[in-house]
């Protein structure tokens, strides 16, 4: 089996068992795909905002850096502007080891009454 569909035959056998269980498991099936698709495209969204609040807070931080440099405070704010870029380096080298998403996806199991021999 490849999917979360059964083989034609089975599915078949399926249908001869129960009438309209065919149908249900095609169905469960369509479901389930779109909210594996909702799923990854929410996590997408929340990615795509964590960069944003990252960009936002590392220029805030190097801004305020250089800003206290500029006035006189010339240690505090190399403390600010060194602390935000060795961060920001951190993250990306950690990335970089992160591991891919595919590792998380679970396929659905379907639970399969094993058959009686023929006799």
């Amino acid at each position: 089996m490849e999917g979360p569909i059964p083989m034609p035959e089975t599915l078949a056998e399926y249908e001869t068992m129960m009438p309209g269980l065919a149908p249900r498991i095609v169905d469960w099936a369509e479901q389930e795909a779109r909210h594996r698709r909702t799923v990854e495209r929410s996590m997408l969204c929340m990615a795509w905002g964590g960069l944003w609040c990252a960009l936002l807070v590392s220029l805030t931080t190097i801004g305020g850096g250089m800003a206290l440099a500029w006035q006189g405070r010339s240690t505090v704010g190399l403390v600010g502007v060194v602390g935000a870029v060795a961060g920001l380096v951190i993250v990306f080298v950690a990335g970089r080891r992160r591991v891919p998403l595919s590792a998380f996806r679970v396929e659905p199991q379907i639970r399969r009454e094993p058959r009686e021999a023929a006799a």
